[in-house]
């Protein structure tokens, strides 16, 4: 399992959702550099899960409407992707011929098992609220400066992911990024 184009665009738009307001989707389109299609078929499958809440008409838009704090990357992730496992050999219906002719346990297997079962519980742990936090706080401390990571980018800051926040290598707000001469 990889975190998808998919996922990385709906964590954007989550991202931008997590404020609490109602926004158009061309207003997150815009703030999160989401392509406008790819936003659509997104925000219907997390209107679809109970993630997001959808209003249609003049004054349409949507809005955040599952808790944060308790809906997990995997939760995002499986709703998502349709692979869930990071090889195919670890997938119920899968005919391995080497295991059909071989009279041991596939070691091979058996490792990728314990991978696959270390990542779900890494992705378990990891609400998006947790993972949204740093990064739309680095982008608040960014605009009440007047700025954004672009514009700290140009003026020659150190920033990690020019189209997210400016953050330290660890993922922590960095003041001295955040810092500009102006």
């Amino acid at each position: 399992m990889l975190i998808t184009r998919e996922t990385d665009y709906a964590l954007r738009l989550l991202r931008t959702l997590s404020d609490g307001d109602q926004h158009t989707v061309e207003e997150l389109c815009e703030a999160e550099m989401v392509p406008r299609q790819f936003a659509y078929k997104i925000l219907r499958r997390l209107a679809k899960a109970g993630m997001v809440q959808s209003f249609r008409g003049r004054e349409g838009g949507c809005r955040l409407s599952c808790d944060l704090r308790r809906t997990t990357l995997y939760d995002l992730t499986t709703l998502l992707s349709e692979q869930q496992k990071i090889a195919a050999c670890l997938h119920l219906d899968y005919q391995c011929s080497w295991q059909e002719k071989s009279d041991s346990c596939c070691r091979i297997h058996h490792r990728l098992c314990q991978v696959q079962t270390s990542l779900d519980e890494t992705l378990r742990a990891c609400t998006l609220h947790s993972l949204l936090a740093e990064d739309a706080l680095a982008m608040h401390t960014l605009a009440a400066k007047g700025l954004t990571a672009e514009n700290a980018l140009a003026a020659g800051a150190p920033v990690k992911n020019a189209g997210s926040a400016a953050v330290s290598a660890v993922g922590v707000p960095d003041e001295k990024v955040l810092q500009t001469d102006g």
